[in-house]
């Protein structure tokens, strides 16, 4: 009796302190971040490499043990790129001098993440998805005069979005886990040239099981 009592309270207390099955399970999660991102502008000769920061919003469904699918919403903001020596038409003339905008970037992206252990959780998840970035009107000083480029106003277009991302993450409790993970995403510009961004990402996630 002893011995039964004891293997009932240690299968209790693992249920109510730490999860053992991923499946069926719903996690919301926030995830802020900071970015590098690689820019590209029309008329530049190099791309600008540029800081920046966001916060991504998730939720996920538990297919199997190993296997989450669900969407996140991502807002990233980018510092101002600078691009010497650019050329830029001011009224039709070709000129050469510095050109900078700043961009902005809002996405939601299908997400399929590979769970890889318990209680710490290497992950490694598969983003799809569709953005919208939002450009500046650019800024383009050449001798003493600073204009707008011809054709060069604020602009918002569509990207197509494509990411992978490596991390670890750890079940503090049964609800809750806390994370690090990086990632590199390629936006793939519709009317705008490609860019790239690479972040590092904390996580904290809330986990509850509707069906149960």
């Amino acid at each position: 009796m002893k011995r039964g009592a004891v293997a009932l309270l240690a299968v209790a207390l693992a249920s109510t302190s730490v999860a053992h099955a991923d499946r069926y399970e719903a996690t919301i999660s926030v995830r802020p971040e900071g970015v590098l991102a690689r820019v590209d502008d029309v008329g530049t000769r190099t791309p600008a490499m540029v800081a920046g920061g966001g916060l991504a919003a998730g939720l996920s469904w538990g297919m199997r043990n190993w296997l989450d699918l669900g969407a996140e919403l991502a807002a990233v903001s980018l510092t101002r790129a600078r691009y010497d020596g650019a050329t830029a038409d001011v009224f039709g003339v070709p000129q050469m001098g510095e050109l900078s905008r700043t961009t902005r970037l809002a996405q939601l992206r299908g997400v399929a993440t590979l769970r890889l252990g318990v209680g710490w959780v290497p992950v490694v998840r598969l983003a799809i998805g569709v953005g919208g970035r939002q450009r500046t009107a650019a800024r383009f000083a050449y001798g003493s005069a600073i204009v707008i480029p011809d054709g060069d106003e604020a602009e918002i277009g569509l990207d197509v979005v494509v990411g992978l991302r490596l991390g670890l993450e750890h079940r503090v409790t049964r609800r809750w886990s806390v994370g690090l993970s990086a990632g590199a995403t390629e936006c793939l510009g519709i009317g705008a040239p490609d860019l790239q961004l690479f972040d590092a990402q904390l996580s904290l996630g809330y986990t509850w099981y509707p069906l149960w």
